[in-house]
């Protein structure tokens, strides 16, 4: 959840996703799990047929629009830290996630793990946050 008590804008974002990624090892629980927002349709059928082409063993994020995004915005991180410990610039091209994405357990898994090295970005999004990490 919230790393080291800092409260990120996207954290009620992560720490679902943080929460899902704990249980993701369980046999009972679905192989995908779709994100959208509040205000977005989903056609349940369609996803399903969607992700049928996909091989839900890996890692996989699908679904939304392409997004290119800094992850150090004002007050949000240290850039030169960032750089210094991770050797590359936080600056992703992401998905915007607003029309909807879907993760699989494998793509949880390493989110979860990622979070807890401190490896992922706040941002003013939820859904660029968990692209990036």
């Amino acid at each position: 959840g919230c790393q080291g008590g800092v409260l990120h804008v996207a954290q009620k974002h992560l720490e679902l996703l943080w929460t899902l990624g704990s249980r993701a090892r369980r046999p009972h629980l679905p192989r995908w799990v779709v994100v959208a927002d509040d205000d977005t349709f989903l056609w349940v059928n369609r996803w399903v047929k969607a992700l049928a082409n996909f091989n839900d063993t890996r890692p996989l994020f699908v679904g939304g629009g392409g997004a290119r995004t800094h992850m150090c915005g004002p007050r949000l991180c240290d850039k030169a830290r960032y750089v210094s410990q991770w050797r590359f610039i936080p600056q992703v091209n992401t998905h915007g996630g607003g029309m909807g994405y879907a993760l699989t357990m494998a793509a949880l898994r390493r989110m979860r793990h990622a979070l807890a090295r401190g490896a992922c970005l706040d941002t003013s999004f939820g859904d660029a946050a968990t692209g990036f990490c």
